[in-house]
């Protein structure tokens, strides 16, 4: 729920929190000349919770039902028990209680919109990823040529130190993925794939990716890897 629709729902809520906030302060001297110093703050919890669930089931207050906690049914079902006490309790804070749920409610909010802008950056990032690789592309209408090229300059960009020109779809992929994460190479070919797949507008499916993964090993090479990459993409 927006804040201001959550303000406008919990307004008598709000209203009653003020009441019994005014009440503690007419209380207060009254409590320590009765009760005494050391008893007053206890006098005044209770006055302020006998208030608080007094207000909550005599106008029929609620707060966790306007929160999302449930689902209305019923009067005094056991959901609206438990909203009833803790509404009591909220009351009995007086204005407090509301500004918290009102603060939690617009940090909640803020943190949603940073997630979103997050997931929108990323994207971005990911959609700009892409057309850059494509632009360096510039398919052919080879298929395997392309994939060629495609997993070449990937192997190239992830591993430069450990890439040498000549032969390099005959080398062994451990040759590249000197700390043994195979997961790096596999990533690669599946980037590489991706890439072309896109730049003759067509997508490989989740189980495409697995299978040509699947023969991304540490003895495996390029030249084997290939053809695997380009049946998936033709079947595309």
């Amino acid at each position: 729920m927006e804040a201001t629709s959550l303000v406008t729902a919990l307004a008598p809520a709000f209203a009653a929190g003020f009441a019994v906030q005014r009440l503690l302060e007419i209380l207060d001297p009254l409590a320590e000349t009765v009760a005494g110093p050391e008893k007053k703050k206890i006098v005044l919890g209770l006055s302020s919770l006998i208030a608080g669930l007094g207000f909550a089931g005599g106008v029929g207050l609620r707060v966790l039902v306007h929160l999302g906690a449930y689902t209305f049914g019923s009067r005094f079902d056991r959901n609206d028990l438990i909203d009833l006490f803790v509404t009591g309790l909220v009351i009995s804070a007086g204005t407090e209680g509301f500004n918290s749920i009102l603060k939690f409610m617009n940090y909640k909010k803020e943190d949603q919109k940073a997630e979103a802008n997050t997931k929108a950056i990323t994207a971005a990032s990911t959609q700009a990823l892409f057309e850059r690789r494509l632009k360096m592309l510039e398919p052919t209408g080879n298929l395997a040529a392309d994939l060629a090229t495609a997993l070449k300059s990937e192997i190239k960009s992830r591993w430069p130190d450990q890439f040498i020109h000549d032969g390099w779809d005959e080398r062994t992929f451990d040759a590249y993925v000197t700390d043994g994460d195979i997961f790096k190479m596999q990533d690669a070919a599946t980037e590489a794939s991706d890439t072309v797949a896109r730049a003759y507008q067509v997508e490989l499916s989740d189980e495409a990716r697995l299978r040509i993964q699947s023969r991304v090993t540490l003895s495996s090479t390029p030249k084997k890897l290939l053809p695997v990459m380009e049946n998936e993409v033709a079947s595309a």
